[in-house]
């Protein structure tokens, strides 16, 4: 996939933050790191960020509530 499908029409539920992204979900629980808008000015791209299941084994997180 390319960058452009990684954003928030395709992947509306924020679940935590990560770094410089801000880690989004999907209906299916497939997760998308998008950047924050300072970062996306710096030429940032969003991604794949695996599933929510992979959520659980990266210790740098802060979930939203």
């Amino acid at each position: 996939m390319r960058h452009y499908y990684y954003n928030t029409d395709n992947f509306p539920t924020l679940v935590a933050h990560h770094g410089n992204w801000d880690i989004y979900r999907n209906e299916k629980g497939y997760c998308a790191a998008i950047p924050t808008k300072e970062m996306e000015a710096r030429g940032c791209l969003a991604s794949h960020f695996g599933d929510l299941l992979y959520l659980k084994h990266v210790p740098s997180l802060v979930y939203v509530q």
